[in-house]
């Protein structure tokens, strides 16, 4: 007589494992979705900022970012912002937030802290670094128009070796990049 096997349990597993497959490409896909979403309003944000900034800019011989909270804010489609950084080198520009935003308010880069040395952590994401090398450009323009120069003296993975004036945490999801600027 032979015995008949149950499937049973086979089927469940298979089930399973389609479930997992499922909700793994609805995570990626929700992930995805926010991804782009921030990317539009920080574009967004950026080209309204660069309408409100003052068409003549004066440089700063001191480190702007070394009290952020100190520097005057510009509320743009409701968002605190402080300022913008360019990399022009690699093409980058962006917005920097008030470091109070907090929520759904922090979906455009923002100071995220200062450090004992006096350094000024920005906190970006979804975006690639790949283009920023050592010795590009960095300039931060504050609302009012005053601009502080730096050059990137580091690009690394570790959060400690990045001491400049100015570090900016570049985060593509499982790896986070530093950019340590030191003041031109």
């Amino acid at each position: 007589m032979k015995k008949k096997r149950a499937r049973g349990g086979e089927i469940l597993i298979l089930l399973g494992l389609v479930l997992l497959f499922a909700s793994g490409r609805l995570y990626i896909r929700q992930k995805l979705h926010v991804k782009k979403e921030r990317v539009q309003t920080c574009g967004a944000v950026l080209q309204d900022l660069q309408k409100s900034l003052p068409a003549q800019t004066t440089a700063s011989a001191d480190s702007l970012l070394s009290d952020p909270d100190g520097l005057p804010v510009l509320e743009v489609k409701g968002f605190d912002c402080i300022g913008k950084i360019e990399i022009p080198e690699a093409g980058l520009s962006f917005p920097v937030g008030s470091r109070f935003l907090t929520g759904e308010k922090a979906v455009i880069p923002m100071v995220l802290s200062v450090g004992e040395n006096g350094s000024c952590k920005i906190g970006m994401v979804s975006t690639d670094t790949g283009s920023v090398r050592d010795g590009d450009e960095v300039i931060f323009t504050d609302v009012r128009g005053r601009v502080c120069r730096y050059v990137a003296d580091l690009v690394t993975d570790d959060e400690k070796k990045a001491d400049g004036k100015l570090v900016i945490a570049f985060s593509g999801g499982l790896q986070t990049t530093y950019v340590s600027c030191i003041v031109e």
